[in-house]
């Protein structure tokens, strides 16, 4: 489109492709693509983010060509409002890009699309990118595409969502044996892929930040962890470098690495706990088995997760087998001794941004309520530790106080007497606000993450955990 309506004078002051995408790492990789494919051409790329300053990225919109744009809703919408040059930039774009368009839509960026369209010529061109398709889809190709859409879909209609040649398997075993199972299926990976590289997923950046100690304490093979909690310098580093690795490697990530990011060589995807949905699950296990090759998917789920096999009974999973139920992290040394290492205040947080995450989920994922409180304890428990939950908390999360396994009412759950939810300093977790800064688990809409970049509002919801952020800061 670029190449056909260019002329003479064109001199890449107007932007010709403006590309969204749901996440800081995919425009990264898309803009890095999109470099490459004009190589050749004088056109210029830019990649507009949240956590990167703003200031460096107006100053090169004003200095150079800005024939292709990519980024995020959250910071492409900033700077329409706030930069009245970048505005008139996009007066003429020819090509708009919606990419994993479903996610767009999921994590509430609708109207956030909406206002950015607003300032985009109608006569264009749209595309809707999406690895699933969903009722989501449709609603959104209905106020960013035109009337007479054309809607294309490469899967067959008779197959499964999931790449054949992706092996998936699954296991559900309680907390108490949950570490060693771990360990066991990664090392019985490791000896069939030499030089084999593992992306981990966990729900939450808490419990992300708390499995990347874990494994780290093992000191079995490299590690690299990834989440929104660290600054998007160091998430690039972090990408690049496990992307390089030719070693035996393994990526502890949240669903920030779920969509759309190219790892070569990834050779198994580990999920330990739920997905937010079965999309999710989907978009995950698409990291491994890419350009043609083998791989395979885990999924380690506790017995209080069950529900959620469900949403995926119709794709290829197999049960795990050689798992032993009476594996348990106290029995092996080597595990014993990395969570003795781990601090007690993260797994006290990662506990607490799992109550979080799924009281949210306790109708999606048919999770029960009475299962809820006592697998959150069974958590702690599983990697030495016990952990206090507030009365009040559990009554926004719609659950009514009660002693652990159905005893007697006390002025919370846990012992040793833990004061709040966490002992580093004890007005951290005292209030909401401060709690939802701590975890991944998204207050506006339950089972969400704040991985994602979003502009600046406040608003709460149904769920009782307040949502709070401010205009150039993307994270908590």
């Amino acid at each position: 489109t670029m190449l056909r309506n260019s002329h003479p004078n064109n001199d890449g002051r107007m932007v010709s492709i403006m590309i969204l995408s749901p996440t800081r790492e995919l425009a990264q990789q898309i803009a890095a693509e999109a470099e490459r494919l004009t190589r050749f051409y004088e056109y210029r790329v830019h990649c507009l983010v949240g956590g990167e300053k703003k200031d460096v990225q107006i100053r090169k919109l004003m200095r150079h060509r800005v024939d292709i744009i990519v980024g995020t809703p959250g910071r492409v919408e900033d700077l329409l409002e706030s930069i009245p040059h970048f505005r008139r930039q996009c007066g003429e774009i020819k090509t708009l890009i919606l990419d994993e368009a479903d996610q767009l839509l999921d994590m509430g960026f609708r109207e956030d699309i909406e206002r950015i369209i607003n300032y985009y010529p109608k006569e264009r061109q749209t595309f809707l990118f999406s690895a699933t398709v969903s009722s989501q889809i449709r609603q959104i190709a209905k106020f960013a595409l035109k009337p007479d859409y054309t809607f294309i879909d490469t899967v067959d209609p008779n197959d499964v969502n999931t790449n054949h040649q992706i092996e998936q398997l699954y296991s559900i075993t309680p907390y108490d044996n949950q570490l060693p199972v771990m360990r066991k299926i990664i090392n019985d990976h490791r000896k069939l892929h030499r030089n084999g590289k593992i992306m981990m997923f966990l729900p939450t950046r808490m419990a992300t930040m708390l499995y990347a100690d874990l494994i780290r304490n093992l000191d079995e093979m490299d590690i690299f962890e990834l989440h929104s909690g660290k600054n998007q310098e160091m998430r690039t580093k972090i990408s690049n470098r496990f992307r390089n690795s030719r070693r035996e490697s393994i990526l502890v990530t949240s669903d920030v690495s779920a969509r759309g990011v190219d790892y070569p060589g990834v050779t198994m995807v580990l999920q330990v706990g739920a997905p937010s949905s079965r999309e999710q699950y989907i978009h995950r296990i698409g990291r491994t088995g890419r350009a043609g090759k083998e791989g395979t998917g885990v999924l380690l789920l506790s017995p209080f997760e069950r529900g959620f096999m469900r949403h995926i009974e119709d794709l290829p999973l197999k049960p795990i087998e050689g798992i032993d139920n009476d594996m348990r992290g106290d029995n092996d040394p080597r595990i014993r001794r990395a969570i003795e290492m781990l601090d007690v205040s993260g797994i006290k947080s990662a506990c607490m941004a799992a109550l979080g995450y799924y009281s949210g989920k306790l109708s999606t994922h048919f999770i029960r309520k009475d299962d809820l409180v006592d697998s959150i304890q069974d958590m702690a428990r599983s990697f030495g530790s016990e952990v206090r939950i507030n009365p009040s908390m559990l009554s926004r999360a719609g659950i009514k106080e009660r002693g652990p396994r159905g005893g007697t009412r006390a002025g919370g759950f846990g012992g040793r007497g833990h004061s709040r939810y966490d002992d580093r300093e004890p007005s951290r977790f005292g209030d909401r606000r401060s709690y939802d800064r701590f975890n991944d688990y998204d207050s506006r809409t339950p089972g969400r993450f704040n991985d994602f970049e979003r502009p600046g509002r406040s608003r709460s919801n149904n769920s009782g955990f307040p949502h709070h952020e401010s205009r150039d800061r993307y994270r908590y």
